[in-house]
């Protein structure tokens, strides 16, 4: 006989931290997949597959110096890597913080430890808002897999990915719901 397990409750606080550091785990693939687009190198792909993502983004940044691909490639990889540059500091800010609810149960009083201090930052957050900064995250991801395709698709001499704008991706943190297949089979 199976113990009964206890319910669950829902912790939106917890959820949320935890899309932001699955997300993160997604960006730092993401630059992996970039980075073997710029640079097909095995040593330097070995060596980066156990990097962080600061180190990454220089990576990146360092095959792309020498990359020779079009000025607009070129532009949007530079793009997406400052903004995992920003992306990384919101999510580092989220994972290594000390998150306790405010009292009121809306807000999150943050507090990050201060390099190389005793002291602590002290910032306010909401759920909202790391659900967004997984949102954001997840969103990049697509963009540079676009940019990493279209550099090698221009080395190949295969098609490109154009820009979408609007376009509503599936996302692996904060996919769509299902759909309730059952009413739409009422005939």
């Amino acid at each position: 006989m199976q113990a009964d397990k206890p319910d669950r409750q829902r912790n939106p606080l917890l959820e949320a931290v935890g899309l932001v550091t699955i997300a993160g785990a997604h960006l730092e693939a993401s630059l992996r997949n970039l980075l073997s687009c710029l640079a097909q190198e095995p040593t330097l792909l070995k060596h980066a597959n156990t990097e962080n993502t600061s180190r990454l983004i220089y990576y990146c940044k360092l095959a792309l110096e020498s990359l020779d691909a079009p000025e607009q490639d070129r532009a949007a990889i530079s793009a997406c890597l400052q903004e995992a540059g920003r992306l990384q500091d919101k999510r580092s800010r989220v994972v290594h913080s000390l998150l306790l609810h405010d009292g009121n149960g809306v807000d999150v009083v943050a507090l990050k430890p201060t390099p190389k201090s005793l002291g602590v930052n002290r910032w306010t957050a909401t759920i909202e808002e790391m659900e967004r900064t997984a949102h954001e995250i997840e969103e990049l991801g697509f963009e540079m897999f676009r940019c990493g395709w279209n550099v090698v698709a221009h080395k190949a001499g295969m098609s490109r990915i154009p820009e979408t704008e609007g376009e509503q991706h599936v996302h692996l943190v904060t996919g769509p719901e299902p759909e309730d297949l059952t009413a739409a089979s009422s005939d």
